[in-house]
This record gives C-alpha cells, structure tokens and sequence, in this order.
C-alpha cells in the first residue's frame, strides 16, 4: 500500500526555534521533519518492521554515494527498514525507465536540477537556487523569503543561520 504522511512540524516552525540548518545539521532537520512523522506512521501499522522504498540514488551526490546501498538497512531505532532498490541507477537508467513507462517526469527537476522535496537549504546555494526558485517558482521563492525574514526577526541576521542556504 501506498500512503503519504506530513511532518506535524514545518520549515517555518523549525526556523524560527533553530534557524535555518547548514549541510552540518542535515539529520537534524530529517529527524525533525521526516524521521518524526515516520516513527508516528509506524505506530499505526500492523506490522512489526514495514519497510519503507526511497528512490535515493547513489550517482546523486558524493554524500549519498557514500551512504546509500541497495541492501536493505534498518533507520536508527531499528522500527522500519529502508529500502534502495534503484540505488545503484544512473540518469540514463532512470531516464530509459520513464520513458519505456510513459511516467510523467518531475517539472522541478529540470529546472533547479533536483525534486524540490527537501528545500529546507542545508544544502542550497542560497545565489542560485534562490534566483532559480524565484524565476521558476515565484510563490515558493516568497514562502522562503517569509520564512527567512521571521527567521531575522526572531534572531537576527548576525548569525549564518538566519538565512536559508547558509
């Protein structure tokens, strides 16, 4: 079965406690956001350790082709097992898979270069994707401004973490 699920906490409320997280803080803010949301999921299932399918792919960064593997892995507490099954595929891999599917292709991909799930900005270029994002994706570009400009309100801009892609 297929379900979503939504994080009790967003971006916005985790700024304004912390401010905006550097590549450093990346599991943090995963736990925070996602890792939460996924133990509370978990409660509600049958089944003693569901797993759970990403489409993480090692080809996608240094940092990810370091920790991603096809075999299966349990997440931290040991509730839930991650699965990679598409971990060792490349571009063309998953380009060839699209087309041979007729599945429709993400429109954020091509124009800031990846899903645009996580834009929590640990890892953002805060000259470029913030261009990008306000050319592509005007309100969503405002709704990081907002968040940014609560952030500084709160705790100042002296600190690199009051700004979004520190």
């Amino acid at each position: 079965d297929l379900h979503g699920i939504s994080s009790d906490t967003s971006l916005y409320q985790f700024a304004i406690e912390w401010g905006f997280p550097s590549a450093a803080a990346h599991s943090w803010i995963y736990r925070y956001l996602k890792d939460h949301a996924l133990n509370k999921f978990v409660t509600q299932l049958e089944t003693d350790v569901p797993d759970f399918y990403t489409g993480v792919r090692k080809e996608e960064s240094d940092r990810r082709m370091e920790n991603v593997t096809t075999e299966p892995s349990l997440n931290d507490n040991g509730r839930w097992r991650w699965m990679s099954p598409i971990a060792d595929w490349t571009d063309e891999d998953c380009d060839e898979y699209i087309d041979q599917h007729g599945l429709p292709r993400n429109p954020v991909v091509s124009t800031i270069g990846r899903s645009g799930e996580c834009f929590c900005g640990a890892f953002g270029d805060r000259t470029e994707e913030l261009l990008t994002l306000k050319e592509e994706y005007p309100d969503h570009f405002e709704h990081i401004r907002d968040v940014e400009r609560a952030v500084q309100e709160e705790i100042g801009t002296d600190e690199e973490h009051c700004w979004w892609g520190n």
